[in-house]
């Protein structure tokens, strides 16, 4: 086993240990030639057939797809035969849902994402008559800020011939599909029931079978899925819910096809989204009504301690013609047609996004905007919007209900938003994709998290329109 900070090739540094399994071993490394993160699988069996170690790299060669897992070069070095992978900066969906399954499982909408991410890839290989015949959450891995994902370890794939089926028994039982288990001979359909068995486990949180010996049962499944509770009341879930069971029938050949999970993925976001649009007069921007979960999801995102203070309020009143009526969580609140001013301020120089959760249940970008597009802001200094430079009026145009004010700051340059903007004309606070923000709130917290240690603040505010 390699240890952190030996060198392979006078080329690789050894960072540390990611892991390994029946294979070898998976270390992060840096490559000094290329200055870049790497990842480097290196067999345990070094004396292992060349064969047999290519075979991996073979199939991995076949593609560039960003869902699967990049395969830079095969090597070998002072004895030592690798890979040389990309790395993935984000890790495993084991450690992600391990870590998030202690709070709370999964939206609908980041498991789906992830799901169709998964599903292309293997389109992909599929496309190629490969099988993976060991999709689980430990193969499926994360890279970059926006947490693509991507499928890993193709050690036990298969090329299928038209004419046979796998007879090998190969992957982890509680995803093998029983005709793998039942040495019946694995097929394309085989990696439908594993990316099942996973897509289940995203919803609940658990397995759908507890032991081998419920997979190889030969009666009808009746139906395993309990699906978390809380998805219930979202639109066409029962859709969700069907292709979970039809994918894992027992009848190999009854399982749809990857097109087929796709097509059905695909199908199940477009009604989502007109049922949506449809609450919305036409030619409004679609917003997503928020439970107060979401919101509360929001709101809760704090770092463990903060090293700097950022404080957010609301006056009335116009730019700095204001007066403080110290409105944060009283009971009078404001009235439609009211002129505010939107104020911010921190102890330490940082980069601040404020975000405004209308009573409209909009998001909008408030600061930076069209007039100040930079997000920088300098210590113990009040930020005023609108300030006396500004040639509009900030108004309360209801409908009545509770507005909020959420601000996060960090110590280094930081875009929250650049995924979930819409390209509005003509308008001086940006619109957010309310949906797909509040989909991805989990990993707007991760990036935050991810800041090196005391390093980000936040802040925020509400009060009532009345």
């Amino acid at each position: 086993m390699l240890k952190d900070g030996d060198e392979i090739g006078n080329r690789y540094i050894i960072k540390e240990r990611l892991g390994g399994g029946g294979f070898g071993d998976v270390y992060h490394a840096r490559d000094k030639k290329l200055e870049r993160d790497i990842a480097l699988k290196v067999p345990k069996d070094q004396e292992m057939n060349l064969e047999e170690f290519l075979q991996e790299a073979r199939f991995l060669s076949k593609f560039r797809h960003p869902n699967i897992n990049l395969l830079w070069d095969v090597e070998e070095a002072a004895g030592i035969r690798f890979m040389v992978l990309e790395y993935a900066d984000r890790g495993s969906l084991r450690k992600r849902t391990g870590r998030i399954m202690e709070q709370q499982p999964l939206s609908l909408g980041e498991t789906i994402d992830i799901i169709k991410q998964i599903s292309l890839g293997i389109k992909a290989a599929h496309n190629k008559k490969i099988f993976h015949r060991d999709i689980k959450c430990e193969n499926i891995l994360f890279v970059g800020e926006d947490y693509v994902a991507q499928i890993s370890d193709f050690g036990l794939s298969k090329i299928l011939d038209p004419m046979k089926k796998a007879m090998t028994i190969a992957g982890s039982w509680p995803y093998m599909a029983p005709e793998i288990l039942g040495k019946e001979g694995g097929s394309l359909y085989s990696d439908i029931w594993s990316l099942m068995v996973m897509f289940y486990e995203l919803l609940t949180g658990d397995l759908p079978f507890n032991s081998m010996k419920e997979i190889l049962q030969k009666d009808e499944i009746g139906n395993p899925s309990q699906i978390n509770p809380d998805l219930i009341n979202q639109p066409y879930y029962e859709d969700i819910d069907a292709l979970t069971l039809d994918g894992l029938n027992r009848d190999a050949n009854a399982r749809p096809t990857i097109n087929h999970v796709l097509q059905r993925l695909e199908e199940y976001e477009r009604k989502r989204k007109v049922t949506e649009k449809d609450k919305y007069e036409e030619g409004h921007i679609p917003r997503l009504i928020i439970s107060d979960p979401e919101i509360e999801n929001l709101l809760n995102i704090k770092p463990e301690r903060q090293p700097f203070t950022i404080k957010v309020w609301v006056d009335l009143g116009t730019g700095s013609q204001t007066r403080d009526i110290k409105v944060v969580r009283k009971e009078k609140g404001y009235k439609m047609g009211d002129h505010v001013t939107i104020k911010f301020t921190s102890t330490k120089d940082c980069y601040l996004t404020l975000f405004n959760l209308g009573t409209s249940r909009a998001i909008t970008r408030i600061f930076p905007n069209e007039l100040h597009r930079e997000n920088f802001i300098q210590a113990d200094r009040v930020y005023r919007i609108p300030d006396d430079d500004h040639e509009f009026d900030y108004e309360l145009t209801g409908p009545p209900g509770v507005e909020r004010l959420k601000a996060f700051a960090s110590l280094e340059s930081l875009n929250l938003t650049e995924r979930y903007l819409f390209n509005k004309r003509d308008e001086i606070f940006l619109m957010i994709d309310s949906q797909r923000f509040l989909r991805d709130i989990k990993v707007t917290a991760r990036r935050l998290q991810d800041l090196p240690e005391n390093s980000w603040a936040e802040d925020w505010c509400e009060f009532r329109v009345k």
